[in-house]
């Protein structure tokens, strides 16, 4: 049986405008990473993604806060860094849309 070691990656978040955070948090044992989307303090969204499930679809809502969109981890060969990218995310909030496509981080 092959043996995989994983090296502690870190994970990170960033901020859109004032209401709206993205946490990424990589795993230590697993080729996978965990991604939260949290708008006025309140979880909208939980994903796992790994190498196999890398594109998923985003969303949720809390009040007058809303998330929606496609967010690829782009997981590198060891499985235990990369980028993750918004290949369209919606974030509305109070009816206004703030659209985003591109990178959101590294792990």
């Amino acid at each position: 049986m092959a043996t995989t070691t994983f090296a502690l990656t870190a994970g990170g978040t960033r901020q859109f405008g004032n209401n709206f955070l993205i946490r990424w948090t990589p795993s230590q044992v697993l080729a996978q990473l965990t991604v939260q989307v949290f708008a006025g303090g309140s979880l909208l969204a939980n994903n796992v993604f790994t190498p196999d499930n890398a594109t998923q679809p985003v969303h949720g809502s809390s009040g007058t806060f809303e998330v929606t969109g496609m967010i690829t981890a782009m997981f590198d060969a060891a499985g235990t860094s990369g980028t993750l990218v918004a290949l369209q995310l919606n974030m509305i909030a109070n009816g206004v849309d703030q659209g985003f496509k591109g990178t959101i981080g590294m792990w």
